[in-house]
């Protein structure tokens, strides 16, 4: 835990929290899934092409909304608003070249009435902003994590092989030999009294074969 590992694109590392002596488990997004996401934007904004700028902004959007949408439960603000810059940077480099712009047509088009640079937009359509994306760290942790032997009716717990009680049950919450065998439905079987019991040691007993 304290060199980390990666798994399923996140980067899980045991840390010290920064201004104190305190250790904690930390997710953060791995290498791989930030290089791949460059190269998708790249090659989607790259200066030779000729595509319209509407239809790039959009394929842009799907990418970042969807990868952002995976990843912001980790510890990713800061990551989050660097990738934004770097969109940014790829569409002005690419409509400078694009519309034979000078960085003066480019502040005229980006420039807001406030002197801030907006987003760029093109046909109704405007570049996805992932430095607001809201991030939610430790989504289920302490008791926020779902409990899966939770039932719905208290009495089940007593007589579990009561064939309304079948549905309600987790799997795994029966044991010994009220478990039913291969997860087949139905009710469990059970010991009883009535049930005749035969020695099958004797080849002459019926209803053994």
């Amino acid at each position: 835990m304290g060199e980390g590992f990666d798994f399923l694109g996140f980067r899980i590392q045991w840390k010290r929290k920064k201004g104190t002596d305190k250790w904690y488990v930390y997710v953060f997004i791995a290498d791989r899934p930030l290089r791949s996401l460059k190269d998708k934007i790249r090659a989607v904004t790259s200066r030779l092409s000729q595509q319209p700028p509407r239809d790039v902004l959009i394929r842009l959007n799907r990418i970042m909304h969807g990868w952002s949408n995976y990843f912001r439960y980790a510890v990713a603000k800061s990551v989050l608003q660097s990738l934004a810059i770097f969109v940014w940077h790829r569409i002005a480099r690419w409509w400078i070249r694009l519309h034979r712009w000078s960085w003066t047509d480019l502040r005229r088009h980006l420039i807001g009435p406030h002197w801030t640079w907006r987003m760029p937009s093109a046909d109704g359509v405007e570049l996805f902003n992932l430095g607001r994306v809201p991030t939610a760290r430790y989504r289920y942790r302490g008791s926020k994590i779902p409990n899966p032997w939770a039932v719905a009716n208290h009495a089940c717990w007593q007589r579990p092989w009561r064939a309304r009680c079948v549905e309600t049950r987790t799997p795994g919450s029966a044991s010994g030999s009220q478990k039913r065998a291969g997860g087949d439905t139905g009710t469990a079987l059970r010991a009883d009294s009535t049930t005749p019991v035969h020695n099958c040691a004797s080849p002459t007993v019926t209803g053994c074969g």
